[in-house]
């Protein structure tokens, strides 16, 4: 469980596997330009639902966020970073009981006939 918190229509409790879809959704809008991917830059480990392409922390600001992609080679990397940090942030946010403090995505590789490993973070607070 990442977040839990009492109000007046009782207890709201967020579980990662929610923030996990919450992030996969996002990387599906990219129709496959975006891969979510582990710390090391492996794909298959992101489609078995584990959810290791993302760290969750809390700070006294708020969640802190870190998200794992591979792209596609001829993506540009500063646009997709920023659409998913703005994406996800606003569908976290959309909940209404979660603070961001901040969102990084980890660029973990480039795609193209094989795979080329990177670790280019792009963060937004």
């Amino acid at each position: 469980m990442i977040y839990k918190t009492n109000s007046s229509l009782g207890t709201i409790s967020v579980d990662r596997a929610v923030l996990c879809g919450v992030i996969r959704k996002e990387a599906e809008r990219f129709q496959g330009k975006v891969l979510l991917s582990n710390h090391k830059g492996k794909v298959n480990s992101a489609k078995k639902g584990g959810g290791q392409f993302a760290e969750f922390s809390w700070s006294v600001q708020g969640l802190d966020i870190r998200i794992f992609i591979v792209v596609r080679f001829g993506t540009s990397i500063g646009s997709v970073a920023d659409a998913m940090i703005d994406g996800v942030k606003k569908s976290v946010e959309a909940f209404g009981c979660i603070k961001i403090s901040s969102v990084a995505v980890v660029i973990s590789g480039v795609l193209s006939k094989n795979l080329s490993r990177r670790s280019i973070e792009v963060r937004k607070a």
